[in-house]
């Protein structure tokens, strides 16, 4: 089972609470904690061991207290996690929070602290609550590890799933489906065109082409010598097996009355990008639609937003 490994930055005047964390780790089976005074090798010198176990750890626990944040072995693993993207996790005496200066300070949360009290026994209980929550934390953190019989009833489920999609997808003969579908594309389409209007308002013209075909629907957008075809391809009148949506970005003029005839070969437009789209379902057996080569599931209005960035871009790029 992998373990969470946690680097516990400290003062060494502070040994009554490292024992203490020493204490509480004794009983966890998926935390691993690195103490470098706990890792004798000889000839290794004790940067070498700051440095190694900080790059192996998952989680940076510094003990700031009142004595500790004025030291430089503190501040320097501090700054050396952080140049690291390490998760940094402060217990902090409550008392300094004000102090603190530099990545850890008063303005982050700092959600694990402790009282300072002149009766040693006290602050000890008080920091050791502190950080029994920290460990609390840390363990929801940690995937739980799955027994047998948790993993094939995960497996099974997961058969189950990819056969249904199968189903959906060889098959795709549900009315209520191919009625969705369609009607999304509609709505794709209505939208870009509504997204067309509200540009031609703010002076920016864009050429738009939207027609129905025999099995399907097909869209031409337009915009300073670039363009894109979406193409919704249903090759059978009462089933969604073989459709899909096909986007298609060209550097030149698409035109549906020269393609695939080309009457000039210097004034073909130059394909650029391919991207397929399928009808599909989800593991709660809703509707959507997935991006064919990746398998991530998208929503087509984000692919309105795409088409125009697109060709805006790409109508700067041709003035270069």
């Amino acid at each position: 089972m992998d373990k969470i490994k946690i680097f516990v930055s400290y003062f060494s005047g502070d040994d009554p609470k490292l024992k203490i964390v020493k204490e509480i780790l004794k009983g966890e089976e998926r935390i691993k904690p690195i103490i470098i005074a706990d890792k004798r090798e000889p000839k290794k010198l004790l940067t070498e061991k700051v440095i190694e176990g900080i790059k192996q750890a998952d989680y940076i626990i510094p003990i700031l207290t009142e004595r500790s944040i004025s030291t430089q072995w503190i501040n320097q693993e501090i700054g050396y996690s952080k140049a690291l993207a390490k998760n940094l996790i402060p217990i902090v005496e409550l008392e300094i929070i004000d102090d603190l200066k530099g990545f850890i300070h008063k303005q982050i949360d700092l959600p694990y602290s402790y009282n300072r009290n002149s009766h040693k026994a006290s602050e000890n209980k008080s920091f050791k609550k502190a950080f029994e929550k920290l460990i609390i934390d840390l363990n929801s953190f940690i995937p739980k590890e799955l027994d047998f019989r948790e993993k094939a009833l995960i497996k099974n489920e997961e058969e189950k799933f990819q056969s249904k999609r199968r189903n959906f997808r060889e098959y795709g003969n549900d009315p209520k489906a191919i009625e969705v579908a369609d009607l999304n594309i509609k709505e794709l389409f209505d939208n870009i065109q509504k997204e067309v209007k509200q540009f031609v308002q703010e002076g920016i013209l864009f050429s738009q082409v939207n027609r129905q075909k025999y099995g399907g629907r097909i869209f031409i957008l337009e915009y300073k010598n670039n363009s894109i075809k979406l193409d919704w391809n249903v090759p059978y009148v009462d089933s969604l097996m073989d459709s899909n949506l096909i986007i298609t970005k060209y550097r030149g003029v698409y035109s549906l009355e020269t393609d695939p005839y080309w009457t000039n070969e210097k004034h073909k437009p130059k394909m650029q990008e391919v991207t397929k789209y399928i009808f599909d379902i989800d593991r709660n057996e809703n509707y959507c639609w997935t991006e064919y080569e990746s398998a991530k599931q998208i929503e087509l209005s984000n692919l309105i937003n795409e088409c125009f960035e697109w060709l805006i871009e790409k109508s700067g790029s041709n003035n270069n």
